[in-house]
């Protein structure tokens, strides 16, 4: 007797693939097991098959809604989680949602050539290398408005009269 190779089991027709899709809401691991096919080879012709594709979407809107649903109720419930979630997502145009979080911080390079003369410049560099960094709170006094000391005594501003 010569060796037989196994045979393949039949092709799953399109119809026997969306009653499977359908019976198992979309899930197409789920349908390939209910049908003794592997994944990818369900996937591959759900890929191939425009009905295939309809079916399986038909499936995920139809737990969208039902998904939906159970929102609605927890809504009117009271539950605090579920009132956010739909404030935050579908309350942005009336003012609600969470507030962006703030931007990381970035490097910008500006070019000051010309704008200052060199020395400042020169300082300017000096003072970012050796870390010299005004601390704010020193300069704050709560009956006087905010004045940033100079880095160096020649830039102080002239004094105007009145001051």
């Amino acid at each position: 007797m010569p060796d037989e190779k196994p045979k393949k089991p039949p092709r799953k027709t399109k119809a026997e693939i969306r009653a499977a899709i359908v019976a198992n809401q979309g899930r197409l691991s789920f349908a390939a097991v209910q049908l003794g096919m592997s994944y990818d080879a369900i996937q591959k012709r759900v890929e191939d098959d425009e009905d295939l594709q309809l079916a399986k979407a038909q499936c995920t809107d139809r737990m969208v809604d039902i998904a939906e649903a159970n929102l609605m109720k927890l809504v009117a419930a009271g539950n605090f989680k579920a009132i956010r979630y739909i404030l935050d997502t579908f309350g942005v145009s009336r003012g609600y949602g969470r507030r962006p979080e703030p931007a990381e911080q970035t490097n910008v390079t500006v070019n000051l050539a010309g704008m200052l003369p060199m020395e400042r410049l020169e300082q300017i560099i000096d003072n970012y290398r050796n870390q010299k960094v005004i601390e704010i709170e020193d300069a704050i006094k709560p009956d006087q408005p905010l004045r940033l000391p100079p880095l160096d005594p020649k830039d102080e501003p002239e004094e105007r009269p009145g001051d």
